[in-house]
């Protein structure tokens, strides 16, 4: 089964979208929390040597960590796939 990429992408968007609803009612603590969590889930998707893990999947998913985490840092969402 092909990667969709275009799915990618608006899973991305809709992370970054909730996270930036999220930070909209969080105190800071909670906002700092965020971007630890996220942080730690990107750093354990991205790790190597994790065989039963599929490639694409990490892929996927340690895109939609750091669309989050980039919303949480202020940095705007992904583009809209074309």
């Amino acid at each position: 089964m092909a990667e969709d990429s275009d799915l990618t992408v608006r899973l991305g968007r809709r992370a970054a979208d909730m996270t930036a609803m999220f930070l909209a009612k969080a105190g800071p603590q909670d906002a700092a929390n965020l971007k630890e969590w996220l942080t730690s889930r990107l750093n354990l998707a991205t790790v190597k040597g994790r065989p039963r893990l599929k490639l694409s999947y990490a892929n996927r998913r340690a895109y939609i960590l750091q669309c989050a985490l980039d919303r949480a840092e202020g940095r705007p969402p992904p583009a809209e796939p074309d």
